[in-house]
């Protein structure tokens, strides 16, 4: 009888435990040039730009086509500079409003718009064994990383294609309460007035000093 009762109640928490999940409230909205996007329901503000740069997600699902690998022939304790990218993605959106700072952009404070988390990666041929890949912090030219004040990026290896997939992000803010495109870039990366991401790194057996 005890075990029977015991069964039970196992039965029952399992019951109100698969209750209690419940997946992501998210809108699909149809934009006025076409896009379908998924939305969190649930808004937030962003009262300063350095609080919004830094609110970034890379968790999100990307397919890879290793195409276009920048070939490079690395020497120990050396500085490279590679720039550009492969290819972005876009990753989960969310309706957004902005204090005062979002005006120096062309944007209405406290205004909702539709934003999310852009991810640039590139292609580069990996080291010789031994040696890595160490991104160096700080360039003008760069996005940022989750948990990770300064901007740089993040490093990937792919055994498999000896390759490695150079990772940053920036904050897109896509489009206004009136589902019209807004595409704001935050930050943008301008070199010599032309969209040119900038990847500095060092190759080394520990990493900078």
């Amino acid at each position: 009888m005890k075990y029977y009762y015991l069964v039970i109640n196992i039965i029952a928490l399992i019951g109100m435990l698969g209750g209690c999940t419940t997946e992501p409230e998210l809108n699909k909205i149809l934009m006025k040039d076409g896009n379908t996007i998924e939305v969190n329901r649930n808004k937030r503000f962003y009262a300063s730009e350095n609080e919004f740069v830094h609110e970034l997600s890379f968790s999100f699902h990307r397919q890879y086509n290793f195409t276009n690998v920048e070939q490079i022939y690395y020497s120990n304790d050396q500085e490279y500079t590679v720039f550009d990218f492969n290819k972005f993605y876009v990753g989960f959106w969310e309706i957004a409003e902005f204090g005062e700072w979002i005006e120096q952009y062309g944007l209405t404070p406290n205004a909702p718009y539709y934003v999310a988390t852009r991810v640039y990666v590139k292609f580069v041929s990996s080291p010789p064994a031994g040696l890595r890949i160490v991104p160096k912090y700080g360039v003008e030219n760069m996005g940022y990383c989750p948990d990770i004040i300064p901007k740089t990026f993040i490093v990937n290896n792919d055994a498999n294609e000896n390759l490695n997939i150079l990772i940053t992000g920036i904050r897109f803010i896509g489009y206004d309460s009136n589902r019209e495109l807004v595409d704001v870039c935050i930050p943008s990366f301008v070199d010599n007035n032309k969209n040119k991401l900038t990847w500095k790194f060092l190759i080394r057996d520990d990493g900078w000093e």
